[in-house]
């Protein structure tokens, strides 16, 4: 018996062309007379670490071609027939060398003289290990950053995070050229290799990257922190480290079970001590107890957890939380510090501004309309000069300059003589109080609130923080008045921003 197919017919050749490709261990014996003056060459092509494709040139009068394929020692791997002048074989060993011989049958059944073709496979490369000296540290928003120089025809990266004893602490694969990590201070190794999804190319050899995370403190903050859903208040120590994490201490009273979080620049908040996520909620234990726990959504941008400073409440984090991950409730709880700042003087303020800014918020008028462009007016003058008394200052032209003739609540001549208000200036704030409730013909009341405190029937006190600008200054979200008309409140607050005209 030999390894070599015999002469099949022609009515059998369209069956036998399948066995073109990837036959194995077929046994077929004979051999027909060699067709007359006849002969084949061949060669090689389209080589892989597992495919090899063989071309031989036609032979006239030849109706099938059989071929044996033996790998370098000497074993017959595929075998078939076939009536085209190539074959291609798959599924080889890589960095082989493998025989093809090669006959040709004729239309009686003579065949020519066998001929070999000779080809091997490419062997597989192994991919270059990273480049451990490239390695890069950095600290950002509270993690460590690793980074390292791409590696030619990877794809991916397998990493393993390593304890100073050891231990494995995280291992993962990644299409970047970076991992992040939250980590306590100490000692750490990354062991890291290149992959590939083609065949031609096997995993790098294992690069270990040892270094430091360090966190140096920058201050400590004394922080209020708010719930949500009960609105209870307790104030708290956050520590405020170099690498820009925030961590607030012991967050419900336990030792120990703090609250670490970062802000990114587009101001969304990142859980750095999140012990699980469920359901996209970032879940941190504030106690020993199974539902001692509060579970944070924070997504990138800030439409769910985000940070902002105002000038009249500092800083303040808003946490969208959930104190039960089986309900569907949730509430924002902040955290809120001071933010140290200059120290207002009446030298600061007094002078003659032109408004160049004005917004008002939403608001409801008597008639039922929704806006009043006659309180979108800007360009006006506003004066505020001292009363001769320590801290105290006369604010003219506020209001009036956003009052048009035309308009029918606020006939401008009748109002333009209360619109000169008397001011406090203490800690940063113009405190406007025991104003006289300004009466108008078709209103009964016009009085300055307490916006904050909802005193609107008891109260005369106004509001507004002052923080400098360049050339200026703004008088802040605190400035809030109010129109009481038979019991009825339709409140208003505002920004304004003075331009300093001398």
């Amino acid at each position: 018996m030999n390894a070599f197919p015999k002469y099949i017919s022609k009515m059998a050749l369209a069956a036998v062309a399948l066995w073109a490709v990837g036959c194995n261990d077929i046994e077929l014996d004979g051999f027909q007379s060699p067709v007359v003056d006849s002969s084949l060459t061949g060669s090689s092509g389209d080589v892989s670490v597992s495919t090899l494709t063989f071309w031989w040139d036609a032979v006239s009068g030849v109706t099938q071609y059989g071929y044996v394929l033996y790998n370098d020692e000497g074993v017959s791997q595929r075998n078939g027939l076939t009536s085209e002048t190539s074959v291609t074989f798959t599924k080889l060993n890589a960095n082989t060398t493998y025989v093809l011989e090669v006959e040709a049958y004729g239309t009686n059944g003579e065949t020519t003289k066998r001929f070999t073709i000779t080809a091997k496979t490419d062997a597989i490369v192994t991919l270059d290990t990273p480049d451990v000296s490239l390695m890069t540290t950095s600290q950002e928003n509270g993690k460590i950053v690793i980074q390292w120089v791409a590696v030619a025809n990877a794809d991916s990266y397998n990493y393993y995070l390593y304890s100073d004893e050891g231990d494995v602490l995280q291992n993962a694969t990644t299409t970047e050229t970076t991992v992040s990590f939250s980590l306590d201070a100490g000692t750490y190794q990354l062991g890291l290799t290149a992959e590939s999804e083609n065949e031609a190319f096997t995993t790098s050899g294992v690069a270990l990257f040892t270094f430091n995370r360090t966190r140096e403190l920058q201050s400590s903050k004394s922080v209020t922190y708010t719930r949500g859903d009960t609105g209870d208040k307790w104030s708290l120590t956050m520590s405020i480290y170099d690498d820009g994490a925030y961590v607030v201490e012991n967050i419900f009273g336990a030792e120990g079970y703090n609250l670490e979080f970062a802000i990114a620049e587009d101001n969304s908040i990142s859980i750095l001590n999140a012990a699980e996520n469920v359901r996209g909620y970032d879940v941190v234990y504030y106690g020993t107890g199974e539902n001692d726990y509060v579970a944070y959504y924070c997504t990138t941008g800030n439409a769910f957890s985000w940070f902002e400073e105002s000038k009249s409440e500092g800083k303040v984090v808003t946490l969208y939380a959930i104190y039960d991950l089986s309900s569907t409730d949730h509430c924002d709880d902040t955290i809120a510090w001071d933010v140290p700042r200059k120290a207002i003087t009446e030298d600061d303020v007094i002078g003659t501004y032109r408004v160049t800014y004005f917004y008002l918020s939403d608001y409801v008028l008597l008639s039922g309309q929704t806006s009043w462009t006659a309180l979108e007016n800007t360009g006006y003058l506003v004066t505020i000069e001292s009363t001769g008394e320590p801290d105290e200052l006369q604010v003219s032209g506020l209001l009036t300059g956003n009052m048009s003739d035309n308009t029918s609540y606020f006939p401008v001549s009748d109002y333009a003589k209360y619109d000169t208000l008397i001011a406090t200036l203490s800690g940063g704030k113009l405190i406007f109080e025991d104003q006289d409730c300004l009466k108008y013909a078709s209103l009964e009341c016009y009085e300055w609130v307490d916006y904050d405190a909802q005193e609107y029937e008891h109260s005369y006190e106004m509001t507004a923080t002052v923080s400098t600008t360049d050339g200026g200054i703004e008088l802040d979200e605190e400035f809030f008045f109010c129109i009481s008309y038979y019991d009825t409140l339709y409140d208003y607050y505002g920004t304004f921003t003075l331009e300093k005209v001398n």
